[in-house]
């Protein structure tokens, strides 16, 4: 029986989990998503989502390789840890793209813990000193989306704002309300 119980939980571990980060993965990231935003709706709170993209990436796999990237990654996974709340929930959703779920967290306050993120990102000496940094988009339930897929698609634009701004490194977009076009919503 000791043996089942243990075996269930590192499969659940394995499940939830990334391998090099020892974050949690895109598949729990979307389901703490889903539970949260039903949170938000019932009791309405606010939650914010953060994306960040590590700034260069390829080029510092590409030049040091594979084992040293892998490297990085872990040391930003642990960094990462530190710096979240216990109820924010942290995952590697893809590559170099990271996700963190800021439960009752209006734009505002998404913003200024992006602004420290960076800051800790761009002061850390990472394996063979190397130095990072972030772009950083968000998006906040329900000001800029009203369900998870939504909030995503709000975050990666913002991301994406967020690597053209000048100075880059230090850029953080906040999601703008989507547009309302009149014509397309028209009830015929």
């Amino acid at each position: 029986v000791v043996n089942r119980v243990i075996l269930r939980r590192e499969m659940e571990r394995l499940q939830t989990t990334d391998d090099v980060t020892t974050l949690y993965n895109k598949r729990h990231f979307d389901r703490s998503l889903e539970a949260e935003i039903e949170k938000a709706k019932r009791y309405g709170h606010k939650l914010s989502v953060l994306v960040l993209d590590i700034d260069n990436f390829k080029t510092l796999r590409e030049r040091h390789g594979q084992p040293v990237g892998n490297e990085v990654l872990s040391d930003f996974g642990k960094l990462l840890k530190k710096f979240a709340r216990g109820t924010d929930c942290v995952a590697r959703y893809s590559g170099e793209e990271f996700m963190i779920l800021l439960p009752h967290a209006d734009a505002q306050e998404a913003r200024c813990a992006a602004d420290r993120l960076r800051a800790v990102v761009e002061t850390h000496s990472f394996p063979r000193r190397k130095r990072l940094t972030v772009s950083v988009g968000i998006a906040t339930f329900p000001a800029d989306a009203n369900d998870s897929t939504a909030l995503l698609v709000r975050a990666d634009q913002s991301l994406y704002q967020s690597r053209h701004l000048v100075p880059k490194p230090v850029a953080v977009a906040v999601a703008e309300p989507p547009s309302f076009d009149a014509e397309s919503s028209a009830i015929n």
